[in-house]
């Protein structure tokens, strides 16, 4: 089974595991509570891990905290003692069974902020405790990433600097030893910024904000291979600088990215946000142009965002408009 589940996580197969996973289940546990069948104790939970891990790539937030929340009972109970026990006189194993609960908090706190529960909060604070407790730095640095999240989506309004707190340790604990996890918590201090500035109606305050997202962002890009949420977030903030160059070139290299994941649906927001950002460099008809293909790109989703599909619609209207009050403006061209 460890196999099966390392070619699905590593070697690039996840329907290859997730079809083993279904397969064999139903024999060591009930496919709908994930409890273990009579006589397959020893086996059922571990199969109660793939499946929560199932619910996850299926996108079946709930039933993955139900999951998630049985899983995480079984890992109490067997490291009982060793929670017991003060942290300083554990022994190698009774720390190994901390550390389980520690990632089955970890597991459970992240599927609870992706669905914004606020329990979140209390499970990923447990978790980073029990992290640090235990001295494994890169979970810590983990929860704190997810916390600063929570910090930022779950809670309302967000608090930005909570948010920008957790991401500040997880990179201090990050940066020696794990560089793109680091560039990960540096990219999510950008984005705390990008935010603050557009929720200040202040021009010459968001302008700050805007120049140390940058600065912050410009930093990720010296510890990580710039990724697709980068790149957008790179796109954004110089966007809102004026710098509608750097913006079309970041915006362009996320575009790319999102393709290549092969996922119906991914470049969409990038290329509404390319065309907006070309508006405002007044080429309308390149700005028509990307609006229109990312209106292409959510047709081939069966269930597309509607709030991101009103808004590119909206855009390809207001755009046309323009485009027709425009005589000079070509005909635009669909982009590759």
């Amino acid at each position: 089974m460890n196999g099966i589940n390392a070619a699905g996580l590593h070697g690039a197969m996840p329907n290859v595991w997730r079809n083993a996973v279904l397969e064999a289940a139903p024999d060591f546990a009930d496919m709908t509570t994930g409890e273990s069948l009579p006589g397959m104790e020893a086996y059922g939970p571990v199969f109660l891990a793939h499946l929560a891990s199932v619910a996850e790539m299926e996108g079946d937030g709930e039933r993955e905290i139900h999951l998630r929340t049985t899983d995480l009972r079984h890992r109490r109970e067997e490291a009982a003692g060793a929670l017991a026990v003060a942290h300083k006189d554990r022994t190698h194993e009774q720390r190994g069974l901390v550390r389980r609960v520690a990632v089955g908090l970890t597991n459970l706190g992240s599927a609870q902020r992706k669905a914004g529960q606020r329990d979140a909060r209390n499970t990923l604070e447990e978790a980073a405790a029990l992290a640090r407790e235990i001295g494994d730095w890169r979970l810590e640095a983990l929860n704190r990433l997810n916390l600063g999240v929570y910090w930022m989506v779950v809670s309302f309004p967000a608090e930005f600097a909570r948010a920008d707190a957790e991401f500040a340790i997880g990179y201090d604990l990050a940066i020696a030893d794990d560089p793109p996890l680091a560039g990960d918590l540096m990219t999510e201090r950008g984005t705390v910024f990008y935010e603050r500035g557009m929720a200040t109606t202040d021009r010459a305050v968001a302008e700050t904000y805007f120049q140390q997202a940058a600065t912050h962002l410009e930093l990720a890009v010296g510890l990580r291979e710039p990724n697709a949420v980068l790149c957008h977030q790179f796109g954004q903030v110089h966007r809102q600088l004026g710098n509608f160059d750097y913006a079309r070139a970041w915006f362009e290299q996320g575009i790319e990215l999102r393709e290549n994941e092969l996922t119906p649906g991914a470049g969409a927001d990038a290329r509404l946000h390319l065309a907006q950002t070309l508006d405002e460099a007044n080429l309308v008809a390149e700005a028509l142009s990307y609006a229109l293909s990312a209106e292409a790109v959510l047709a081939r989703v069966d269930e597309p965002d509607p709030t991101l599909q009103f808004e590119v619609e909206q855009t390809i209207a207001r755009l046309a408009l323009r485009a027709g009050a425009m005589p000079h403006v070509a005909s635009p061209t669909f982009p590759h």
